[in-house]
């Protein structure tokens, strides 16, 4: 693979470092772990751990909000069912 200039590695980083492990980025483009940790600290990007933390609490607090929701709707069917 070519090497790549400090714009296309700063593109690739902002795009992908937040989906992609630095493992991921450095088998698929060369991109040494030092390179994306620059750029993200530079730049403000959100770091693939740090990221998918967020990502993964987000839809467990969605998950625990739906099922607290489904909870309510479960017992009010059986309430009216009852008649009370």
């Amino acid at each position: 693979m070519k090497s790549l200039n400090k714009e296309q590695k700063y593109l690739i980083v902002s795009e992908l470092a937040s989906w992609y492990s630095p493992e991921e980025l450095r088998l698929l483009f060369d991109i040494k772990y030092n390179d994306i940790y620059y750029y993200c600290n530079k730049y403000g990007i959100q770091k693939y751990r740090e990221f998918h933390s967020k990502l993964k609490q987000e839809y467990l607090n969605d998950f625990e909000a739906w099922k607290e929701e489904q909870r309510e709707v479960r017992l009010d069917e059986v309430k009216g069912q009852l008649g009370l």
